[in-house]
C-alpha cells in the first residue's frame, strides 16, 4: 500500500501508565491537531490496558479527536505487549475508527517499510497473557500510584548494582531487538523496519544476508524521551515532540 506523502509513527505513548500520565502536556495530541498527516502508525502499546482497563481523560481525549476529526483510517495502530486483553483494545481503537493489527507494511516514496511493536522479538514479554508479566506490570502500576514514584528509577537510585542489571537487562535487549529486525528485513527486502518496545529512539543501518545491501531500523522510541518518526515520500526523520 503506497500512503500519502506525510506519515506519523509513534510508539510506547502508554496511555494509562502513571508516570506517564504524569508527563506536563499530551504532546501527541497537539503534534497531530496542529500538522496534516496523511497516516497515523501507532507502533504499539500506546494504551497501557497491562495496568488498568479505566481510560484516563488524556486517553480519552485523543481517541475522540482521532474519531471525530480525523477520516475513518487514517490511523492504524500495531498491538503491543501492553494492549492486552487483545479483544478489548481491538473494541476500543475499532470504535475510534481505527485499523488495528499487529503488522503493517506500507510504502512511501520508493521505499518499502514493514512496521511492528517487536514484542514477539523479547522473551520475557512475547507471551502477553503470561500470568508472571501480568503480576508485575500490575506491581509496578499500584506501587507507583500509591507511593506517587517510578519504581525502576528508585530502585536505580538506591542500588549501584541493580542499576547495573537493569541496564545491562535493556542493552541486552535492544541488542537482540536489533539483530531480530536485521534478519526479518534481509529476507523479506523491506527497505525500513519499524518498531518500539525497547523505549530506546534509534536509527541505524545493516547489511543484508547478501552483504552487498542494507536495510534500515528505526526504533520510534516512548514518552519518557519524547520521539517520533516522521516520513515523508520516504526520507525518514526522527523528531523531539518538545
Amino acid at each position: 500500500m503506497n500512503e500519502g506523502k506525510k506519515i506519523l509513527c509513534v510508539s510506547d505513548r502508554h496511555y494509562l501508565d502513571i508516570n506517564a500520565e504524569r508527563s506536563k502536556a499530551d504532546y501527541l495530541l497537539e503534534l497531530v491537531k496542529n500538522n496534516n498527516y496523511d497516516k497515523i502508525i501507532l507502533v504499539g502499546d500506546t494504551i497501557d490496558l497491562a495496568k488498568t482497563t479505566v481510560l484516563s481523560t488524556k486517553c480519552i481525549r485523543f481517541l475522540d479527536y482521532v474519531k471525530n476529526k480525523l477520516p475513518v483510517g487514517t490511523v492504524v495502530a500495531l498491538e503491543g505487549n501492553h494492549e492486552w486483553p487483545v479483544d478489548l483494545a481491538k473494541e476500543i481503537y475499532t470504535k475510534a475508527g481505527c485499523t488495528y493489527t499487529d503488522m503493517y507494511r506500507f510504502k512511501s516514496g520508493d521505499k518499502t517499510f514493514i512496521a511492528f511493536h517487536g514484542h514477539f522479538f523479547d522473551p520475557l514479554c512475547k507471551d502477553p497473557a503470561n500470568i508472571n508479566n501480568r503480576l508485575i506490570i500490575k506491581f509496578h502500576h499500584w506501587f507507583d500510584l500509591i507511593f506517587n514514584t517510578n519504581i525502576q528509577r528508585w530502585i536505580r537510585s538506591r542500588s549501584s548494582w541493580a542499576a547495573k542489571r537493569l541496564d545491562d537487562i535493556e542493552n541486552d535487549a535492544i541488542v537482540e531487538h536489533s539483530a531480530a529486525m536485521a534478519v526479518k528485513a534481509a529476507s523479506t527486502r523491506y527497505d525500513y523496519v519499524l518498531m518500539g518496545h525497547t523505549h530506546n529512539e534509534g536509527i541505524t543501518k545493516h547489511l543484508r544476508k547478501d552483504r552487498e545491501s542494507v536495510m534500515t531500523y528505526v526504533n520510534c522510541g516512548s514518552w519518557e524521551r519524547e520521539t517520533y518518526v516522521e516520513i515523508l515520500d520516504g526520507k525518514v526523520e526522527l523528531k523531539n515532540f518538545s
